[in-house]
């Protein structure tokens, strides 16, 4: 989908190397959160949960030119796209940790497919999105 945005699969809930399956459509079990619900379904409920979440962060990333999309509200779409897309293709999901500014614990859904990183918090809070692969998920 981002061609300017490398995309690598590696460690994640399979451990290092490739992911031998997709995550996608699956729910996983992540030590220390519990399950994340990767269904049709349950992507669904995560985005109609964090909708206003989703729009203010992605929108502070878009102006600050931390996202691949145009400033407006069509790339305002174009980002809740890549979320949905990236939930609905999940290749690696990592295990929890406490994020950059140690206050939260939180864990990163990688898809090959759009070459995006949702990053959320402990609780299905949204966190962010990362354009490429997190360490977590690089091989």
């Amino acid at each position: 989908m981002h061609n300017d945005c490398p995309t690598r699969t590696g460690y994640g809930a399979f451990g290092w190397g490739k992911a031998p399956n997709s995550v996608a459509g699956k729910i996983v079990n992540i030590p220390g959160v519990g399950n994340l619900d990767l269904t049709k379904s349950g992507v669904a409920r995560l985005l109609e949960i964090n909708s206003k979440r989703i729009g203010n962060k992605i929108g502070t990333k878009i102006g600050k030119g931390e996202l691949p999309f145009p400033i407006s509200k069509a790339g305002t779409e174009q980002a809740r796209k890549a979320i949905l897309e990236t939930l609905e293709n999940a290749t690696d999901v990592t295990p929890a940790f406490t994020g950059t500014r140690g206050r939260n614990t939180v864990y990163d859904i990688y898809s090959s497919v759009t070459g995006f990183t949702v990053r959320f918090r402990k609780g299905g809070v949204f966190d962010t999105l990362i354009p490429g692969a997190t360490g977590g998920v690089r091989p």
